[in-house]
């Protein structure tokens, strides 16, 4: 039983070692409204656009951007004042929505 815990422990370092560190891996950036907003891609196919919720970043999505962009070009953001992107006066839904929206257009 020792071992296999041991086997377990070891497995799971060397995993998260090995993960691709999303959310600071060959980004760009945009400027929209005179700041930066921080973006990754990763695959080809039809663009999946990954917005993540609230006070997260692009490395909440580690787990899926893998399997993912096997098919599809998944562009993942970090929304402007989180992640990598840069602050902002101030946040609201519609502030973020017209983030995205501009986003989407440049890109």
């Amino acid at each position: 039983m020792k071992r296999i815990i041991v086997f377990v422990f070891i497995l799971i370092c060397v995993n998260s070692i090995a993960q691709i560190p999303y959310g600071s891996n060959h980004g760009k950036y945009v400027t929209i409204k005179n700041a930066k907003v921080y973006y990754e891609e990763y695959g080809q196919g039809t663009p999946l656009l990954l917005l993540h919720g609230g006070f997260g970043s692009i490395s909440n999505y580690k787990n899926i951007i893998g399997p993912l962009s096997k098919k599809y070009r998944v562009i993942a953001m970090d929304s402007p004042g989180q992640g990598r992107s840069e602050q902002i006066d101030s946040m609201s839904y519609q502030i973020y929505a017209n983030y995205y929206s501009a986003f989407i257009d440049q890109l």
